[in-house]
């Protein structure tokens, strides 16, 4: 993946709100651009880019992140202007507006 959907400015105050690491797999950073990526594009789970990985790995995050809270501390937090796209879909936090539910919960 070249480009990136958190900037590095964003990912600055965002990685203090990271949860611990626990288990193999994918950094933070990761499977941030991944969920920012679907939430930016709308797209379903399953239709993550290839170069991204498995799909099920995103959607897991994303539904452990909106149980514990994780991902309302990422939309109610301030970010630069270049990354207000993929922070909220039309003024309501990703967590309240999944995108698309092809994904089993």
């Amino acid at each position: 993946m070249e480009q990136k959907e958190v900037s590095d400015a964003a990912w600055h105050l965002l990685a203090p709100l990271m949860p611990g690491v626990g288990g193999r797999g994918r950094g933070h950073r990761d499977l941030l651009d991944g969920i920012a990526h679907t939430i930016r594009t709308g797209q379903s789970w399953r239709d993550l880019p290839a170069p991204y990985g498995p799909w099920q790995s995103y959607h897991r995050r994303y539904r452990r992140w909106l149980t514990d809270g994780t991902l309302h501390q990422i939309t109610t937090l301030t970010l630069p202007t270049t990354d207000h796209g993929w922070q909220t879909l039309p003024g309501r936090p990703p967590q309240l507006q999944p995108p698309s539910a092809t994904a089993p919960p």
